[in-house]
């Protein structure tokens, strides 16, 4: 067995830096720099250390996984395919799409067969799946409700859609995000009875 030496490790490091970098050298001449999709790509890998990084990430996404039915489950918008990977551990079977390309070439690497196609237009015949998980995608589009019409048909009709979205005021800076949302709770006799909603347009330049 070879030892561990500081030398060694900080030699492995470097040529791992090294590698990280050739990766990102390579997407940025692949890719259109002007795409904000393929910068955010570049600048976040969403894999499970970033998720475990921002405790609100990560208790959103197992709230999520662990909502899922299955056993089809499509998950739109899967970033870097961590949420689909695990469900595919669970057991599901897992269709994933995104329209970032160097999230989709990070997918395959992890071993996924993602299929390019935005949330307005997704390939599949109706009523196709027993889970359909969308996280933080309804508010980068310009119409959410064609998002909301193409999520709910390819859904079996005892199927259970999961979906997130920011409402911290924080988001609406991003020039990625198209929709401000913010949420209101009313409650009675100390619950939660309903869920407000109150969505406006931003970020509309270039749309």
């Amino acid at each position: 067995m070879t030892e561990a030496t500081p030398e060694r490790v900080m030699a492995e490091v470097t040529v791992m830096e090294q590698l990280v970098e050739e990766d990102r050298e390579k997407s940025k001449k692949m890719y259109d720099p002007n795409d904000v999709n393929e910068q955010f790509a570049m600048e976040l890998e969403l894999t499970e250390g970033h998720y475990k990084g921002e405790k609100h990430q990560w208790e959103r996404v197992n709230i999520m996984m662990d909502a899922v039915k299955g056993p089809h489950v499509l998950e739109v918008g899967a970033g870097d395919g961590y949420c689909s990977l695990v469900l595919k551990q669970r057991g599901f079977k897992v269709t994933s799409t995104e329209v970032s390309k160097i999230r989709l070439d990070r997918m395959e690497k992890a071993g996924l067969n993602p299929i390019e196609a935005p949330v307005q237009d997704l390939p599949f015949p109706d009523a196709s799946f027993d889970s359909v998980i969308c996280g933080e995608v309804l508010e980068h589009i310009p119409n959410w409700w064609e998002g909301m019409k193409e999520l709910e048909r390819v859904l079996k009709p005892d199927g259970r859609l999961i979906l997130s979205w920011p409402v911290h005021p924080d988001y609406d800076g991003l020039k990625m995000h198209l929709w401000s949302i913010r949420q209101h709770l009313v409650y009675r006799n100390k619950e939660v009875d309903f869920n407000i909603q109150v969505m406006e347009r931003i970020n509309r330049d270039g749309v």
